[in-house]
């Protein structure tokens, strides 16, 4: 097989799988709009329940901050001065990514 013969075959398993992944989409939308329809709600209560659970997601990933001193569970966002426990530690040749919290 050529590296042409190659390309054009990942070009076209490419394609293939965002026409699936459009094709599951579509899908679920209609799904979606069926069962508002049947249900009698209507539209701005499917866009107040987006926006919650928008507004949820992003919540709940921002609660979690990347640095966590492990024996006081005092945390740091990572942004801004370091926290003198980070300080220190950075001072005694440690890093700080030694109390960065494992996603």
């Amino acid at each position: 097989m050529t590296d042409e013969q190659i390309e054009a075959s990942i070009a076209a398993g490419k394609a293939e799988k965002d026409r699936r992944e459009a094709e599951r989409k579509e899908s679920v939308v209609k799904r979606i709009v069926d069962d508002v329809v049947n249900s009698g709600a209507n539209f701005d209560d499917v866009i107040r329940a987006l926006r919650d659970a928008k507004a949820a997601i992003k919540a709940a990933a921002g609660n979690e901050a990347p640095y966590r001193n492990p024996t006081t569970g005092e945390t740091w966002s990572g942004r801004g001065k370091h926290p003198k426990w980070i300080s220190d530690h950075v001072a005694n040749g440690g890093n700080a990514d030694d109390f960065k919290v494992a996603a």
